[in-house]
Parts: C-alpha cells; sequence; structure tokens
C-alpha cells in the first residue's frame, strides 16, 4: 500500500555509534522502505540548537524535501542519532507523526563514549573548548577529555551569549561528555510516549554477533517483507585518515565549496563524489585498547544507569557488558 504523502514514519534515533548508520544503509536497500537521502537531518532537535537558528534545519519544507523521492514505499523513514539526547525530540516527532516507528540502538556505554571521542578526533572538526579545540588546536587525550569534560563545559558556556539551554544540547556534544552514555531517561521518554510497542530496542551486541536476525527482526517490527536479504557489509568501522585537508573538506557541512557544490551538482551524483572521495582518503585502523583503569572508572560511573536500564527494558544489561551477574 502506497504512502499518501511523505511524511516519515520510521525513525532511527539513536544512540550516536551504536550501529545506527549501518542499520540506516541497510533499511535503505529495502524495496519497502524509503531513507531520507541523507542521514543526521536533527529536524526534531529544537532545544539542541539557539532559539535564534532559523535555517534550514527547522524549515518544515526544507525537512520534507529529504523524502520528496518516496513512490511506493510502505515505510518512510530517517536517521538522527541525536534524537535520543534531546529532551523534547520525542515529544515533536510524536505530534509530528502519532504512530511513528520509533528504532533504538545501545550499546555498552563505555565503549560508547570511546568510540565517540574517537569519531570527533577522526571528525577534525575543531569545536570550541571540545576534543580538538578551535583556538588552540590542542587535541586532548580520551583520559584528559574525561578529566575535564565538567569543567570544559562550564567554560564552554560561559564563553557563548547564545541560549544556554541550547547549548547544553548537541553543540555541547561536540565538546564531548559521557552524558550522552547514560541511557535510561533518553529511552524512557520514547517508551512514555509512544508505548513499549512501537519503540524496537536493539543492542549492538546482538546486530553485531547476528546481524541478519537483527535486521530481520526490524524489518518485522515495521510490517515488511522480512526475507529480503540485504547486503549486510560492515559499515562505519573505525578509521585513519590520509590527507587531513581533503578530509575537513568533505565532511564539513556548510564551506564553500560545498554550498557551491548544492548549486550546480544534482544531489545523487554530489553524494556518489562525496563518498568516492572519502573511499580513498580513509583506511579501516582498529580503535587502540582502552586503558584499564579508564575503562574500569567508566564502568563504575554508569554501572548505576546500566542497572536502571536493565529494569526499564527487562534484559540483563550488567551481565552482558559487565561479565558479572
Amino acid at each position: 500500500m502506497a504512502k499518501s504523502s511523505h511524511k516519515p514514519d520510521t525513525f532511527i534515533v539513536g544512540a550516536p555509534k551504536c550501529g545506527t548508520t549501518a542499520m540506516y544503509e541497510y533499511l535503505r536497500q529495502h524495496p519497502e522502505i524509503y531513507m531520507s537521502r541523507r542521514k543526521e537531518l536533527n529536524f526534531f532537535c529544537r532545544d539542541l540548537r539557539p532559539e535564534s537558528y532559523r535555517g534550514d534545519l527547522v524549515d518544515p519544507q526544507a525537512y520534507l524535501t529529504n523524502f520528496s523521492e518516496c513512490s511506493v514505499e510502505k515505510r518512510v523513514g530517517e536517521a538522527s542519532v541525536w534524537y535520543l539526547y534531546s529532551r523534547t525530540a520525542a515529544r515533536d516527532i510524536k505530534a509530528f507523526s502519532p504512530d511513528a516507528n520509533v528504532i533504538i540502538m545501545l550499546r555498552n556505554p563505555v565503549d560508547m563514549v570511546y568510540s565517540l571521542y574517537s569519531h570527533y578526533i577522526w571528525l577534525r572538526h575543531p569545536t570550541p573548548l571540545g576534543v580538538t579545540d578551535v583556538r588552540s588546536q590542542r587535541v586532548l587525550s580520551f583520559e584528559q577529555a574525561l578529566a575535564s569534560q565538567d569543567e570544559r563545559r562550564r567554560s564552554f558556556l560561559d564563553s557563548f551569549p547564545w541560549d544556554q539551554v541550547a547549548l547544553a544540547g548537541r553543540r555541547l556534544g561536540n565538546v564531548f561528555h559521557t552524558d550522552v552514555a547514560m541511557y535510561t531517561d533518553q529511552v524512557k521518554r520514547y517508551i512514555d510516549r509512544f508505548g513499549a510497542s512501537r519503540v524496537l530496542i536493539i543492542i549492538f551486541d546482538d546486530f553485531k554477533s547476528d546481524t541478519a536476525d537483527v535486521y530481520r527482526r526490524t524489518l518485522q517490527f515495521l510490517s515488511v517483507d522480512p526475507a529480503y536479504h540485504a547486503d549486510l557489509r560492515v559499515i562505519n568501522s573505525n578509521k585513519r585518515i590520509w590527507n587531513a585537508k581533503l578530509h575537513k573538506l568533505v565532511n564539513e557541512r556548510d564551506s564553500k565549496v560545498k554550498k557551491l557544490a548544492r548549486l550546480v551538482v544534482p544531489d545523487r551524483l554530489r553524494m556518489r563524489m562525496r563518498r568516492f572521495v572519502r573511499s580513498m582518503n580513509e583506511q579501516d585502523k582498529p580503535r587502540p585498547s582502552m586503558n584499564p583503569q579508564t575503562r574500569q572508572s567508566l564502568e563504575a560511573r554508569f554501572r548505576p544507569d546500566v542497572e536502571k536500564l536493565s529494569r526499564l527494558i527487562d534484559r540483563d544489561l550488567i551481565s552482558l557488558w559487565y561479565g558479572v551477574p
């Protein structure tokens, strides 16, 4: 049955570094699912932007153009990992699409924050008081980033005359703070708004160990053909960069070159060119092992929240992620 409109009804809402890019790419392959042309639209992250912002990210018509090529697909979706962290996205998505299906992907919070830190290093995106500081160009070690996170957050908020509530979200996320991996309250917002039957929670360990089975269960959740076989190759592994300047040019969303390209190069061709350049400039590289003392400290920090999350979703995550009953 074709959709009568191009409004999305399926949302992968997070968390960051928990397999959302892979799931987005796998769902895009299904003939009964239309996923937005690009990931991370962040339209519903209104609390994570200054109130004065008036760009495309808050323009409903601009948002819906991301689904304009949808035709006969049964499901229309997008993936924006900061919807989970946002305090208002669940409410706004519910108002926009009351019967939406929500997919939440979660990972051991210790591994998640280490992967997120590595992602910020890989981005080479300087952020005031972030892991790569725009002022000093200093790159913090993981331990330095953890030790200074509260001080850097306070300094960041004190340094800018913007709406402090907005700064406490996505932009501050680029500064890096472990709050993003305190999952329980974030997950509860979606269960409370949509009901448990419309929220699919995927644990990264399951996704990694049996990707095909998790993909099949996701298709069943979305009421599309679960027998479809997608190309389930590994996506978004840890990378090393050959040319930092080229990497920055390709990944900076608002660079002058990108703005010009949007005017003269069709979307599909531009995205293929971007993927090609990135593939030539990146190489898979195993992430260095975390310092055992750092891991132990983070496990202690996250354990109370993991215990609450276990009760919320009725699964023993302490045994899974900590290796102890």
